[in-house]
């Protein structure tokens, strides 16, 4: 367990407060900010609901920070804590990933009432564009989706053995040790993450063009960034800490669990903070306003390229009940999960034009 692989002495500090209260009071406060921030934001986004399938997606982006931010403040109030917990906010990182993907599939859609159309949407675009055979697009497009959604998949199991495991005196957290899980764990979560990162990038780029209109690049920064700069603070706190002699070494006044938990913890925090401001910016409401309906994300295409729900009217009802409850479900998650795997079928569908002599209801790939 992690109590048996780290110590987790009190140290003082001047005025009375240990490093360790120090820190729960900034985490606690930035915590506090970021979720405000963050909820305000969504809240805006139920109560402006014109796009009501991508302002879903644009929502459980944001739930990400909230999530991150009270997981990283109960790290630091419970420090035994950390392995059960910072695990599953790897899933709440996944998820936002995954959704991000969802989300430019949408922006680039010209048939957005059926999920199908949705998730083909980037492969006929670069289809378009590269004159490649349907059977080459396809095989390439699976590639990519698989990249991307191998992702929440890969980091539920990793949460799930990293629990299984410490609760078995098999983890270590801070070992790199082979014989502990808590080495393979982090390299498997790693590459998981690297390689939907690059498959998300490699997506942009080929459609950037497409995406413009629709501030993608500023949404993939108030996203990637984030993920971007904790990876290399994790690099970079790895390679201090194993350095010999470490300039991160416990003293009178930082404990070990001070120096493993204690401040990565409280570095991203603060980083949270910032980009709670960020993303008001990158992931505003206004362009969902009707009062700005002319300058909606899908406003450049044509009357036929609009999505459904984009009429001049909100669908979100009292508060945005119906925003809040479509952006717990989990159904687009799972069906694009599983949609890597049928995805020469649902061509085959969508070529043959069966969808579209189909009652829409009956479009879901879920």
């Amino acid at each position: 367990m992690l109590t048996s692989c780290v110590s987790v002495p009190t140290s003082p500090i001047s005025g009375g407060l240990s490093f360790h209260q120090i820190n729960l009071i900034v985490s606690g406060s930035c915590a506090a900010f970021s979720t405000i921030m963050l909820f305000t934001l969504m809240f805006r986004h139920a109560t402006n609901l014109s796009k009501p399938q991508e302002q879903a997606n644009i929502m459980r982006i944001c739930l990400f920070i909230p999530i991150y931010a009270v997981g990283s403040f109960i790290e630091v109030c419970v420090p035994v804590s950390y392995v059960y917990l910072h695990s599953w906010l790897g899933v709440a990182q996944a998820f936002a990933l995954a959704n991000f993907f969802i989300l430019l599939c949408r922006f680039v859609s010209l048939e957005t009432n059926t999920r199908r159309s949705v998730f083909l949407a980037p492969m006929k675009r670069l289809q378009e564009k590269t004159g490649s055979t349907t059977a080459k697009a396809v095989s390439a497009y699976r590639k990519t989706w698989i990249l991307v959604f191998q992702y929440p998949l890969i980091a539920i199991l990793i949460a799930i053995f990293a629990d299984i495991s410490e609760g078995a005196d098999r983890y270590c957290y801070g070992s790199h040790k082979a014989y502990f899980a808590s080495l393979w764990l982090e390299i498997i979560e790693k590459a998981s993450m690297i390689l939907a990162v690059i498959a998300v990038l490699r997506t942009y780029a080929k459609l950037k063009v497409e995406l413009r209109p629709h501030r993608a690049l500023q949404k993939l920064l108030a996203f990637k960034l984030l993920i971007g700069l904790q990876f290399i603070q994790q690099i970079i706190y790895m390679v201090l800490t194993r350095a010999s002699p470490s300039p991160l070494e416990p003293s009178d006044t930082l404990s070990y669990t001070d120096l493993e938990i204690g401040i990565p913890t409280l570095l991203v925090s603060c980083e949270l903070v910032v980009f709670s401001v960020f993303f008001h910016f990158a992931y505003s409401v206004t362009p969902y306003q009707l009062s700005s309906y002319s300058h909606k994300p899908l406003s450049d295409f044509t009357n036929s390229e609009q999505q459904s729900g984009g009429d001049e009217c909100y669908h979100g009802g009292p508060f945005g009940t119906r925003a809040w409850i479509s952006m717990l479900n989990p159904a687009e998650l799972i069906a694009a999960v599983l949609f890597g795997f049928k995805m020469q079928k649902e061509v085959d569908i969508s070529r043959r034009g069966i969808y579209q002599a189909m009652p829409l209801n009956t479009h879901s790939t879920s």
